[in-house]
């Protein structure tokens, strides 16, 4: 989960929040609104796994899809990312570049700078 306020000047009260469709992000949504936040919820479609569609014909992973209900229910704005053919190109590519040179690579530094 991860917070980024728009701009730390601005009067407004505006706040980007990654929702993973658990309840944590979820808690956290409701705790800002409270505060006055305008909240906004964004999750990342980052890889596909035979689990993230239980229903044939599926285009839209399941925790993305109880991500926009909760959104939903909580009254905020949702949006989802597609971001796998970036994930692939820059995590993935790396990651197995790096394991077939014989080192113990560490995917997470590139997302976490």
């Amino acid at each position: 989960m991860f917070a980024a306020t728009r701009n730390a000047m601005d009067s407004d009260k505006r706040v980007l929040i990654g929702m993973s469709g658990g309840i944590d992000s979820s808690a956290a949504c409701m705790i800002l609104q409270e505060q006055g936040y305008e909240v906004i919820g964004l999750t990342m479609h980052m890889w596909d796994l035979p689990r993230h569609f239980p229903n044939e014909g599926q285009t839209i992973p399941q925790f993305a899809i109880e991500a926009k209900e909760l959104a939903e229910k909580i009254g905020i704005e949702h949006h989802i990312l597609d971001v796998r053919d970036d994930f692939k190109r820059t995590v993935i590519k790396s990651f197995t570049d790096e394991y077939l040179k014989g080192n113990t690579p560490n995917p997470c530094v590139l997302c976490n700078k």
